[in-house]
């Protein structure tokens, strides 16, 4: 593999675990969906805390907050919640360092170094070594302890596990004389569904380890993807052959060229019930965009008759006539008037349908057509047979969380 692949960032980590090929999404959208503007929430509410705990004793942290302009009423609930889980952080007197009390822009941000002493470092980079350095939001160090804490103001559970893992990694490599690292997680629209997670540095080989393995994943171009999840934030949602894969039968080698089978295997070869369920999830959400893909390509072939599509030979056909079902009773009647035809005498040769049968009865013995199709079961009971059995799954409405 020729040239220098970019290295992923620590935030991209919980997602790179579960599909290697998973594709950050571009900063500079022109339009920005729903989960574009929950990001840019949540980077308003960061900054607003790393100003409050920046500027601000924490005896004075209540009357800030309820003089904050930037915030919106619905916002200061949850600045009073991030604030009250970090208070103890530094109601220890410790000094506090910040991008202002360092002297560099808002946009800037300074390392971690081995000469750090203790106190609290707002908005620090630590570098992991195997992936770009990531930024913790809060990190206190005290003699050889340190605690990592990450402001999460999102609305819905997610795995942050190896994203706090990837810093621990950087604050281990930066800090040779912290022996242990707690890893906090502040949500306050979750309420407290993380608990700390404390990291020895006797953890550090097999968490080297560890990282090293999904980011070689990561930027190995032949690793199979594992549509799940990440799709959802995925850059290459829609347009990524993984999940195209996964609508698919289990190929054979005669099918799929050069792809061997083995690639397969996350995706078919599940082992839990709760991976099964993420993929029916997945197949059922992909059905229906391939309808959509479809529907939508049908209908600009039909506008646009003379424009080629790249790759593709395109051909507009008229749709192909066929009896309309509905009218059988009319159909009858009028080949009764044409060629002297009885009905009955026609179900001999003409394919049955119980709609046509029913609609008969109804209209000949003027009664319901309920009344008439139990009639027709009656009389032709014992020429019915059941088919195959069938399974069907129908997906669950998970409970929506109260918002505080």
């Amino acid at each position: 593999m020729s040239g220098k692949k970019k290295l992923p960032r620590p935030s991209t980590m919980p997602l790179l675990d579960q599909c290697p090929r998973f594709v950050r999404r571009p900063d500079d959208q022109d339009k920005k969906d729903a989960m574009d503007m929950a990001a840019d929430e949540g980077s308003l509410l960061h900054a607003v805390m790393e100003k409050l705990t920046a500027d601000h004793k924490v005896e004075d942290w209540n009357h800030a907050i309820e003089n904050n302009t930037v915030i919106s009423p619905a916002q200061t609930p949850l600045i009073e919640d991030a604030a009250a889980q970090v208070q103890d952080l530094f109601a220890l007197g410790l000094p506090v360092t910040s991008r202002w009390s360092r002297g560099i822009g808002e946009d800037a941000h300074y390392m971690l170094r081995e000469n750090a002493s203790d106190g609290v470092y707002l908005e620090v980079s630590v570098d992991p070594g195997v992936t770009l350095p990531g930024t913790a939001d809060v990190l206190m160090i005290s003699g050889g302890t340190a605690v990592m804490t990450d402001y999460k103001f999102t609305r819905l559970e997610r795995d942050h596990d190896a994203q706090m893992k990837t810093y621990v990694v950087g604050v281990f490599n930066g800090l040779p004389n912290v022996d242990s690292v707690e890893v906090r997680i502040v949500a306050p629209r979750l309420g407290d569904v993380h608990e700390p997670v404390t990291y020895n540095r006797s953890d550090l080989p097999a968490l080297n380890a560890w990282l090293q393995r999904i980011v070689d994943k990561s930027l190995d171009t032949f690793e199979p993807g594992c549509p799940g999840d990440p799709c959802s934030f995925c850059a290459g949602n829609g347009r990524c052959v993984w999940q195209m894969n996964t609508l698919r039968d289990v190929p054979s080698e005669a099918t799929t060229g050069l792809v061997l089978r083995d690639i397969w295997k996350p995706v078919l070869s599940v082992v839990t019930p709760e991976m099964r369920g993420v993929r029916r999830s997945m197949r059922a959400w992909l059905t229906k965009w391939l309808d959509a893909v479809k529907e939508d390509d049908k209908e600009w072939a039909i506008r646009n008759p003379e424009a080629e599509l790249p790759g593709f030979k395109k051909a507009v056909a008229m749709g192909r006539l066929g009896y309309d079902a509905e009218q059988s009773v009319q159909m009858a009647s009028h080949l009764h008037t044409m060629f002297g035809i009885e009905y009955l005498d026609m179900m001999e040769f003409m394919k049955f349908s119980e709609p046509g049968a029913v609609e008969y009865l109804s209209l000949h013995n003027a009664i319901p057509k309920t009344a008439a199709k139990l009639k027709l079961r009656e009389a032709l009971g014992s020429f019915m047979k059941r088919g195959p059995d069938s399974i069907r799954f129908t997906a669950t409405k998970k409970k929506k969380e109260l918002t505080k």
